[in-house]
């Protein structure tokens, strides 16, 4: 496939055992906003996604950003789905 993104993302020296809370955080938003971006089934399915606002981190120390993950605009005009909002979460943390 296609490389996930242009941009840095940083997540290739995760480690989930060693990992803070914030880089936890920062790497379920990293990986998340990448599969709904490039997930070839969710293309498949009629979902051509665009990033509206702000952008998911570049990298696992970012600084954490409060609110919705991630919000999406479906640009695919024959699709009833206009909008998907994303919540992504590591492990066993709840939303909420």
């Amino acid at each position: 496939g296609k490389p996930s993104s242009n941009k840095n993302t940083n997540v290739d020296n995760f480690d989930a055992k060693t990992a803070t809370n914030k880089q936890k955080g920062n790497y379920g938003e990293i990986k998340s906003s990448d599969n709904l971006l490039n997930n070839q089934s969710l293309k498949e399915a009629g979902f051509d996604l665009k990033p509206v606002g702000k952008s998911a981190p570049s990298g696992i120390n970012d600084k954490i950003v409060k609110g919705i993950d991630g919000l999406y605009e479906n640009a695919n005009p024959n699709s009833n789905i206009k909008y998907v909002i994303d919540e992504a979460k590591f492990g066993s943390s709840q939303l909420g």
